[in-house]
């Protein structure tokens, strides 16, 4: 990363350098004489142009509202007409109407810099008059809002695109994107000077200037055009981007020599054809990004500020004057959509890292505007108030540690969003989640807390083996190791795609990491105490109430109360050995349920008909879910042996789309009436179905019996 000091001085810099520019500018439009009239172009055909306005001080301060109609100079007089007026050459149709405007200005421009001139005006009354005055040179506070609005605009356009080139110097398409700001600051500052002038300026000044516009206009529409075939994926090789300015440069040069039918062709419609370009381009990008919704958020916020921006200005002005018409604004004010662009790619980088750059790269830009923000601040005391240099420095640094550092500090806070979790707040979630009884739930847990802790777009198993928390891709991405039991995890696009992530993020995910650890760990060893309690407690039971009930089964006074005792001493081996058993294969489980019912049927005189399936899937079964399909199979083999009265049991199991299904028919006395209070028995083995994710029925059977049939999805009890 490039140290911030860098970045702050480079921009500091092209600041400096685009604020001379605007010296130079300023210096330009104070050239022409300045006689304190407010002039507007005449809509009457008779000639001369109106005026609105008079300086009180001013040169022609004895002049009142009404029509100036000549100017004379040394025995010389010129009619003035409504072309004097026209504030930009390229409103006008023909060059041949172009060059007698540029004719024109220099005639009158030397008249006004002559020592006295002759001014013919008609008063509101309709009368005549001759009056003489002495141009003065045009004071800076003489000089048009217009103007400055229009500097406001070329040099923000130029800062913003600068503060992206120094900080991604290397970056072709931060490159062009400077190319594009520093040409709209040459456009608009140039065209500012003229469009701002009260009567006239040297023709040949003019004429370059002109010049001077169309080509940088047209070099900012080559630049956006290569910055969209490269960004923000490339389209063509970077050796293919010379092809804009092979085209549209000798279009400039052929308008430039007015080789042209007319300026429709030479200036509007190579504009109008660049922006068709970029919208043709934007359409390119937008299709290639469909199924990138990040990416596809970012190019909206880019493209629509581009596409909105050039669209308004054609209509506003270059659409209008192509058709003839007068611009719907006044062009300088067009500048204002051409800022619009640099506005909303600064606020586009701070949402969607437009051009890769994050949050930190707005303390530098800060940081430039607060020192030319104090300057500027004192420069317009001193030349407002008259103050002392020194005394208005102070001046200038109270007012600003008191309005603008404050507001830059509550701008930098919104910019950087809210401030990341503290620990104490989430260390009960970090319980919760270590203490979580399921592997899936810990895991769903520990995402869901990521999410609500980072904001990420994307959250995702990573497989490297990671000791600790770390940054990736510069910080697009924050990789998180796997830590108490649950898998590593890479987090991409913070705060929603607003910001990268840093240091500080990797310092809180690790913190997190080795308290969910150690969480996991108490976890583990209250798990493995309450086990050997488990353990020590099973023993007991098996050692001495197992050994009671199987006194009870030998020594049963009649085949019912031996089965009672036999069925209690299963359920005890059951519990004990369950408690510690692994889980096994599904077809290991049901050799032993078919071993227990063929001992409690033969001892009672049923015989058993077991029915398997040879294509069962390979189901693993966990102990608990094995407990719960062994009892639904001894409650149903419990209650044939005392209500069904039957001599034979068969017991059925398959697979049917991707169930279990287990049947149990007997062939005794069958459902005397429907089952519409159910017994203790019966509830439960309901109850253990549900539990399963299942569902049992009980139904008579053919040609007489009664059928239980059990169905739970393979998925719920195990994992093939």
């Amino acid at each position: 990363m490039i140290p911030a000091w860098k970045p702050a001085r480079l921009l500091l810099i092209a600041t400096l350098m685009g604020l001379l520019g605007i010296i130079l500018a300023i210096w330009l439009a104070l050239q022409p004489p300045w006689l304190g009239l407010d002039l507007r172009a005449s809509a009457q055909a008779s000639g001369g142009v109106d005026i609105v306005g008079v300086t009180p001080h001013g040169p022609a301060a004895a002049l009142q509202p009404g029509r100036l109609l000549a100017l004379g100079h040394g025995g010389q007089r010129l009619e003035l007409d409504a072309l004097d007026l026209t504030p930009d050459p390229d409103q006008l149709t023909s060059y041949a109407e172009v060059r007698r405007f540029f004719q024109r200005q220099t005639e009158i421009s030397n008249m006004l810099a002559g020592a006295t001139l002759q001014l013919v005006w008609q008063g509101a009354d309709g009368d005549i008059h001759d009056t003489r005055v002495t141009p003065e040179p045009r004071p800076l506070g003489a000089l048009p809002g217009l103007l400055w609005f229009e500097f406001a605009c070329a040099l923000g356009g130029g800062l913003i695109a600068s503060w992206v080139f120094v900080l991604r110097p290397q970056d072709l398409a931060a490159r062009l994107f400077a190319v594009t700001g520093w040409t709209m600051f040459v456009a608009i500052s140039v065209n500012a000077v003229y469009v701002n002038r009260e009567l006239a300026m040297s023709g040949d000044l003019l004429h370059g200037l002109d010049i001077l516009n169309h080509g940088a206009a047209f070099l900012y529409g080559c630049a956006l055009i290569d910055l969209l075939l490269c960004y923000p994926q490339p389209l063509l090789a970077p050796r293919h981007l010379l092809w804009a300015p092979v085209v549209f440069v000798p279009w400039w040069l052929l308008d430039a020599v007015g080789m042209w039918p007319d300026q429709a062709w030479g200036v509007d419609l190579p504009l109008i054809v660049q922006i068709l370009i970029v919208s043709l381009l934007s359409g390119v990008h937008w299709h290639r990004s469909r199924r990138q919704p990040l990416a596809r958020a970012a190019l909206r916020w880019f493209l629509l500020s581009f596409l909105l921006s050039s669209w308004l200005f054609v209509f506003t002005t270059i659409g209008p004057m192509l058709l003839g018409q007068p611009a719907l604004i006044p062009i300088g004010y067009a500048a204002g959509f051409l800022l619009l662009i640099y506005l909303s790619l600064a606020l586009g980088i701070s949402r969607y890292r437009i051009f890769e750059l994050d949050q930190w790269s707005y303390r530098i830009l800060l940081t430039v505007v607060s020192a030319v923000a104090v300057a500027g601040l004192d420069l317009l005391l001193v030349w407002i108030l008259h103050l002392d240099p020194l005394f208005s420095l102070g001046w200038a640094l109270f007012i600003g540690g008191w309005l603008y550092f404050p507001f830059r500090q509550w701008l930098w806070q919104r910019m950087a969003g809210r401030p990341v979790a503290q620990l104490e707040v989430v260390l009960p979630d970090l319980i919760g989640i270590a203490f979580t009884v399921s592997a899936e739930g810990r895991e769903q847990r520990w995402q869901h807390l990521l999410r609500r802790l980072f904001e990420p777009l994307l959250v995702a198993a990573h497989n490297a083996t990671l000791a600790y928390s770390q940054l990736a891709d510069d910080g697009l991405a924050l990789q998180i190791p796997a830590c108490g039991g649950l898998q590593a995890r890479e987090l991409r696009y913070a705060g929603q795609g607003k910001r990268l992530f840093n240091p500080r993020d990797v310092a809180f995910a690790q913190a997190l990491c080795t308290l969910l650890a150690e969480a996991a760990a108490n976890r583990d060893a209250y798990e493995r105490g309450a086990s050997e309690e488990r353990r020590r407690v099973y023993s007991d039971l098996h050692d001495d109430i197992g050994a009671k009930l199987l006194s009870l089964v030998v020594g049963a006074e009649s085949p019912q109360r031996a089965d009672t005792a036999r069925a209690a001493l299963q359920d005890l081996r059951d519990v004990v050995t369950h408690s510690s058993r692994d889980p096994v294969p599904l077809s290991e489980w049901l050799a032993d349920w078919r071993a227990e019912m063929e001992g409690r049927l033969s001892a009672a005189g049923l015989n058993l008909v077991w029915r398997q399936a040879f294509d069962l899937p390979l189901v693993v079964v966990a102990p608990p879910t094995a407990m719960h399909l062994g009892r639904i199979l001894r409650e149903g083999a419990s209650n044939v042996l005392r209500h069904a009265q039957a001599s034979t049991l068969t017991v059925a199991i398959q697979s049917l789309s991707g169930e279990l299904d287990i049947s149990m028919t007997d062939d005794g006395r069958g459902l005397p009436e429907p089952i519409q209070r159910p017994g203790k028995g019966l509830i439960n083995m309901r109850k253990r179905a549900e539990q399963l994710g299942g569902g049992i029925v009980w139904q008579s059977a053919q040609p007489r019996g009664c059928e239980v049939r059990l169905r739970v999805a393979l998925a719920k009890i195990g994992e093939e």
